[in-house]
C-alpha cells in the first residue's frame, strides 16, 4: 500500500503546469499548452520548402561516404531463394519488420 501512495504522490506533481509559447509568453491553461505544444512540432516538422539553389548549395558540401564499388553491391536484387533462406534463417517468433508479422505465420501461409 505504501508504494501504490508513493506513487499517487508522484503523479500528482508529475505534469505540465504551463508552457513558453513561441513569443515568449507564458501559458497555463490546457488548451494554450495543447496549442504551444502543436505549434512547436508543426514548426519543426515542417518545410519552407528551400529553393533548388539553397538546396544544392547544402548537398554540394556533403561528402560521399560510399565508394562506387559499394553503391553497386548494395543495388544487387535479392532472388526469391536467397529471401526464403533468410526467412527461415531467423528466430520464428522474431518479427522481420517493422509490422508485427511473426515468421511462424510467415512461413506457414506466405508461400
Amino acid at each position: 500500500m505504501h508504494f501504490h501512495w508513493k506513487a499517487l504522490a508522484r503523479r500528482s506533481r508529475n505534469g505540465i503546469k504551463g508552457l513558453f509559447d513561441s513569443n515568449g509568453h507564458w501559458t497555463y491553461d490546457k488548451e494554450g499548452i495543447v496549442g504551444v505544444i502543436e505549434h512547436y512540432f508543426d514548426d519543426i516538422f515542417s518545410s519552407n520548402f528551400p529553393s533548388s539553389q539553397e538546396l544544392k548549395r547544402v548537398l554540394d558540401c556533403i561528402q560521399p561516404c560510399l565508394s562506387a564499388r559499394n553503391i553497386s553491391f548494395l543495388d544487387i536484387k535479392f532472388s526469391p531463394e536467397e529471401v526464403g533462406k533468410a526467412i527461415f534463417d531467423m528466430s520464428p517468433t522474431k518479427a522481420p519488420g517493422l509490422v508485427d508479422s511473426r515468421l511462424s505465420f510467415i512461413r506457414n501461409f506466405g508461400r
